[in-house]
């Protein structure tokens, strides 16, 4: 049997008491323990031009970003471009918190400079007539003049002046040509009747009204069916038309069918998908079945896309792409590129049938 003093909780509590001493003796005289203390800023919020484009954990990270967006900035013109970059960033203290990935913050700042472009060139047009001369911002302005002086002398308006290449000048050099008012309305009605009786636009008009319905359709009455019962979502672009990477829309539910809204193409603007398991992808009238089918199995992406109330859907099969928000800049990484060797050749093929 155990025995238990009767001092048994008097010497529990004692004991307890001579730990809790010891504990707190030991925390300020082991060598290990650290006194706590503020260490400044180790998380930057970073503003350029006051639009706030990412936080960080270090100001050095800032410059890096702002260098690669300036150089894709520069990329996108064969001119020199100049943006105002007024970078700031704003530190704070804390225990945790969330930072943003370089790439992400490099494209941010690629729109903010976007938006902070300055005009370079500035065109100037100088028009010589005699020993006079006047210096002029843009064609129209040089036409709206020279037009003014032949109206002084055509009171039926029936000639109209238009600026051509000087063929004579090694120099680009502009020089005047009078044409007729009536011989060019002739020419251009000549040119919009052969440009609707020729070509693959009439072809497709004759076979068309061939499987259209006779009644008024609407743009909901459509939908595209694909040859296998796909399960995809689509790529999503960015504000500048640039697409995102790791973010979709799911859109295709497994039966294959997208029905067309332009409630859809409102909030998307395109419709793209990659690495289908169908090579067919049919556009048809939901209530005759009948329509026109894309054959695209040479493609790793199609894409589709419309303009709010347009009476047509494009359908576009896609060997390479738009820009990506986290590419590394270089043609060759881009996805879907492909390289060909001096002299090679490859050939892509993709057709329409009608249903």
């Amino acid at each position: 049997m155990k025995m238990i003093s009767r001092h048994y909780k008097k010497m529990k509590i004692a004991y307890i008491k001579v730990a809790v001493f010891v504990s707190l003796v030991s925390i300020f005289f082991l060598p290990t323990y650290q006194k706590m203390e503020r260490t400044g800023d180790n998380i930057f919020t970073v503003y350029l031009n006051d639009t706030q484009v990412g936080i960080v954990e270090s100001p050095e990270e800032v410059d890096r970003c702002l260098i690669a967006a300036r150089r894709r900035l520069a990329g996108t013109s064969d001119e020199l471009v100049l943006a105002d970059s007024e970078l700031r960033y704003e530190g704070s203290e804390v225990l945790w918190g969330k930072v943003d990935d370089l790439k992400v913050i490099t494209a941010n700042m690629t729109e903010v400079l976007k938006n902070s472009v300055k005009e370079t060139l500035n065109r100037s047009y100088t028009v010589k007539i005699n020993e006079y001369t006047v210096n002029l911002a843009s064609t129209e302005e040089v036409l709206a003049l020279l037009q003014a002086s032949i109206n002084r002398y055509d009171g039926g308006n029936e000639y109209y002046v238009d600026l051509v290449l000087d063929g004579d000048r090694e120099l680009n050099v502009l020089t005047t040509q009078i044409c007729s008012a009536k011989e060019q309305q002739e020419e251009e009605q000549a040119a919009e009747e052969v440009m609707s009786s020729a070509g693959i636009d009439a072809a497709l008009d004759e076979m068309l009204a061939d499987v259209e319905p006779a009644k008024e359709k609407e743009f909901e009455d459509y939908e595209l069916v694909f040859d296998v019962p796909e399960r995809a979502d689509s790529h999503l672009l960015t504000s500048a038309g640039v697409i995102r990477h790791n973010c979709m829309q799911p859109m295709l539910t497994g039966n294959g069918r997208l029905p067309l809204n332009y409630s859809t193409f409102a909030q998307l603007d395109t419709i793209i998908f990659s690495l289908l398991r169908s090579e067919n992808v049919s556009l048809l009238h939901r209530e005759t079945g009948r329509g026109v089918r894309l054959n695209f199995k040479e493609f790793p992406m199609v894409a589709f896309w419309t303009k709010p109330g347009a009476p047509y859907l494009c359908l576009e099969p896609w060997h390479g792409c738009a820009a990506w928000d986290d590419e590394s800049g270089k043609f060759e990484d881009k996805p879907f590129c492909t390289t060909l060797q001096p002299e090679e050749k490859k050939e892509l093929t993709y057709s329409f049938h009608l249903e």
